[in-house]
C-alpha cells in the first residue's frame, strides 16, 4: 500500500503499488551520455546538467491538449520520451532511460474548477488540502512507483509550480537520494502557508525557481525564499507568460 502522510487531509486514495518495470541500477555519470549537445557534461550539479529552458519547455507541454501533445515531439531531441500511460490533462511525464531521469511535469491554471478552488487554496494556506493536489500526488506517486531506479524531478509554472515544490518536499522525506530536486516557474505561494522549502534537508541547488520582477503571482514566494530565486526580464506581454522563460533568458542550470 501506498504508504500516507499523518495529516488526513493530505491523506491519497490507497493505490496498489504496480510491478516494477526497472530494476537495473542507476548509471554513473562516467557512462552516460547527454543526447542534447546544448546540455553540460553529465554529473554536474544540479540535475545532470540538463538545460533550464528544457524544463520550460516541459511545463509548456503540460499545458497542451491530447491533438496538440501528439504533433509535438521535440522532447525527443533532448533524449526523453513521453509515458503515455501516464500523459493526462494536468500531467506529463517524461523519462530518460540512458539517465535513468523521470520528469513530472504539471499543469499551470485553466479555466477548470479544482484549479480555481487549488488556486484559493493556495492562498489561504490550505494547498495540501485541495483536490488537485491529492490528485497529482495519487498519479505521481502510481507511476514513479513503475521505475524505482529512475531518479525524480518535478516541475510546473504557476499552479504547477506550487505542485512541483510540493512534491519535491513529499518525496524528499521518503527518499533524499532519489529525489533530484524541482524547477518551478512562477510558483504560486502565501505569506498564510508554512514554508517548508527553508526547512527542507536538500541542497539549495536541488531547489530552482525562476521569477519574473513584476509578476503578482510569486510575490510572497520572493519574499520568502530569496535565496533560490532566478530573477528574469519579462519579455512576453504579461510578467505571469511561461513565454518569459525561453531558451533566450534561461540556458544551463548551474
Amino acid at each position: 500500500m501506498v504508504p500516507r502522510p499523518a495529516n488526513p487531509l493530505q491523506r491519497p486514495s490507497p493505490l496498489r503499488r504496480p510491478t516494477p518495470l526497472a530494476s537495473t541500477p542507476i548509471p554513473t555519470p562516467s557512462t552516460t551520455n547527454v543526447s542534447n549537445p546544448q546540455a553540460l557534461q553529465t554529473g554536474e550539479k544540479p540535475f545532470l546538467g540538463l538545460p533550464a529552458d528544457l524544463f520550460s519547455y516541459f511545463c509548456d507541454y503540460s499545458y497542451k491538449t491530447a491533438i496538440e501533445r501528439q504533433a509535438d515531439q521535440k522532447y525527443l531531441q533532448s533524449g526523453f520520451q513521453i509515458v503515455p500511460a501516464a500523459n493526462i490533462n494536468e500531467i506529463a511525464l517524461f523519462k530518460n532511460d540512458t539517465l535513468r531521469v523521470l520528469v513530472f511535469a504539471y499543469r499551470g491554471t485553466v479555466m477548470e474548477k479544482a484549479d480555481g478552488v487549488a488556486d484559493l487554496a493556495i492562498a489561504k494556506g490550505t494547498f495540501r488540502g485541495s483536490q488537485r493536489w491529492r490528485f497529482s500526488l495519487n498519479h505521481t506517486y502510481k507511476y514513479q512507483a513503475y521505475f524505482p531506479s529512475y531518479r525524480l524531478i518535478f516541475t510546473g509554472h504557476s499552479l504547477g509550480g506550487k505542485i512541483a515544490e510540493e512534491m519535491y518536499l513529499y518525496f524528499e522525506q521518503k527518499d533524499s537520494v532519489r529525489c533530484l530536486g524541482y524547477v518551478a516557474f512562477a510558483p504560486g505561494s502565501s505569506p498564510l502557508e508554512s514554508f517548508q522549502l527553508q526547512q527542507s534537508v536538500g541542497p539549495d541547488y536541488e531547489k530552482q525557481a525562476f521569477v519574473v520582477r513584476g509578476d503578482p503571482v510569486p510575490a510572497a514566494y520572493r519574499m520568502r525564499a530569496a535565496g533560490r530565486i532566478r530573477k528574469v526580464r519579462m519579455i512576453a506581454a504579461h510578467p505571469h507568460s511561461l513565454n518569459n522563460y525561453t531558451k533566450t533568458r534561461l540556458g544551463a542550470l548551474t
